[in-house]
């Protein structure tokens, strides 16, 4: 196997035979999540999205993140769709089988056979991890970013396999998809930062990264994110906070260290699979593997192809970079003991997706001598004995059915309060709390008045009645003086 020696027929019988086997095992892992419900800060994006300003909403970041697209998405559903979870979770759902079709052809163009191909898509597709992204939809950018870089690198492959260049319309396609992906998760920032070093490793003495479109790449992304949190402050008054660049510095040591660790468990959970939950809090075992598999790989990889070692080092880099960035960005909340907790499952969807890349490029150096038809038996036994295990061990997917009862709790309670009150007079509702979401406070959600504000389409009963909300917190009705439907919902 030498990647990028030749383009792989991906459309092939036997292919999609071994496609079908990867897509179908992530669906009977993951189709669960359409079941799924909204969960904390769903909830707080949903109100944000009824009681703002449209561009408000499009510029508001969340913990470090650019997130305009994510947002204009987010948006969008709950324009067309209301507060109906089904149509956010089907939308993950479906998109994750798409990149995982998409990792299953870029494994293919670069030379892997067909049922390597196959077992590292449906490895990274069934990836317990995930679910902390799958399952919560506002982590769905990242799942968005990963389109987008399989998109680009499957692209990026086929011209390196038809030893072509890409020429300027391509860059220009290329930069503006990054663009777009930089604006969906942080990861996508690492991503779009990363494209144009990663073409001139890609085209040796072929390529610069001060070309016009990548280099415009360079600029447009920081200026976005700058330039979007300008206007966010602009608009609400709140200053964004983010990690400076001297403390980064100051902290070089501790970044690297929790980035590593961060790595080495998303490394360690794709290789024993369904075992992995139960011992995710085993920092140091994860340290053991992670340094044992960097180790052997970079010794054997001095002996393969210049354009293996490339793939590798890309795929490195950009592990490498997310995870440094996702410390950074939270680098006085993060704790060695917590790195490998379920609470952090979201921040390795993207960067597991490109550890399953390294991982299939060993596999496919290591199991040339096999021949095709001991891999394909070898592969087949591992779906038999991994389908096994997931049925008999294997975690399920948490719906969020707190969540769910929690809501219609509250909705009841409102219904109630509505019906209780007299006929052709306002209804004033004693607003309460809303266990379901717990940061960032009452103020920025104003517990069971911010559930009205979601799932009624305006202030009034479906009697035509008006409907207010007492309240007496200061900062409350402070905070929400401001929102569309909030200035006049409430009253002392």
């Amino acid at each position: 196997m030498q990647v990028g020696g030749e383009a792989s027929n991906v459309g092939s019988v036997a292919a999609r035979g071994w496609l079908v086997a990867a897509l179908a095992f992530t669906t009977l892992v993951y189709f669960p999540i359409t079941r799924n419900y909204f969960f904390r800060d769903d909830f707080l994006n949903l109100y944000r999205i009824a009681n703002g300003p449209a561009l408000q909403y499009l510029v508001t970041p969340h913990g470090g993140h650019l997130l305009v697209l994510r947002n204009a998405i987010f948006w969008l559903t709950f324009e067309v769709f209301g507060p109906h979870a089904p149509v956010y979770y089907w939308t993950a759902f479906a998109t994750h089988l798409v990149n995982v079709y998409l990792l299953f052809r870029l494994l293919r163009l670069l030379g892997i056979e067909a049922s390597i191909a196959s077992l590292g898509a449906a490895v990274w597709g069934t990836a317990a991890f995930s679910e902390g992204t799958l399952g919560w939809y506002s982590a769905f950018g990242q799942v968005l970013v990963a389109t987008i870089a399989l998109i680009i690198l499957g692209h990026l492959q086929s011209l390196i396999a038809q030893g072509r260049t890409p020429d300027a319309r391509t860059e220009w396609l290329w930069s503006g998809l990054a663009w777009l992906g930089a604006m969906c998760f942080g990861t996508g920032i690492v991503f779009a930062m990363s494209l144009p070093f990663i073409l001139v490793l890609m085209f040796p003495g072929h390529y610069s990264w001060r070309r016009r479109p990548l280099l415009i790449l360079l600029i447009a992304v920081p200026l976005t994110y700058y330039g979007a949190n300008a206007v966010y402050t602009h608009m609400t008054g709140v200053p964004v906070t983010t990690t400076s660049v001297t403390t980064m510095i100051a902290n070089l040591i501790g970044i690297t260290v929790l980035a590593l660790g961060l790595a080495f468990i998303g490394l360690s959970s794709l290789i024993p699979g369904y075992v992995f939950p139960a011992l995710a809090g085993m920092t140091g075992l994860s340290y053991a593997i992670g340094l044992a598999f960097a180790l052997g790989v970079g010794l054997l990889s001095r002996k393969w192809p210049p354009q293996t070692r490339r793939w590798l080092a890309t795929c490195a880099m950009l592990v490498c970079g997310c995870y440094g960035l996702i410390v950074a960005a939270r680098l006085f909340i993060m704790r060695w003991s917590l790195l490998g907790g379920p609470e952090y499952a979201r921040w390795h969807y993207f960067t597991q997706m490109l550890l399953t890349v390294i991982i299939c490029i060993v596999l496919a150096r290591a199991t040339a001598r096999l021949g095709v038809r001991r891999t394909h038996l070898l592969v087949a036994l591992w779906y038999g004995i991994t389908i096994a295990a997931y049925l008999r061990i294997g975690p399920r997917v948490d719906n969020h059915d707190g969540s769910r009862k929690l809501t219609e709790q509250a909705l009841r309670r409102i219904s109630a309060a509505i019906k209780a009150a007299p006929q052709n007079q306002p209804v004033v509702i004693a607003n309460g709390g809303f266990p379901a979401v717990t940061l960032p406070g009452r103020p920025f959600f104003p517990g069971l008045a911010a559930v009205f504000v979601i799932f009624y389409p305006d202030n009034y009963a479906q009697d035509g009645r008006r409907v207010y909300f007492q309240e007496n917190d200061a900062e409350v009705l402070r905070a929400t003086s401001s929102g569309n439907r909030t200035s006049t919902l409430f009253v002392r």
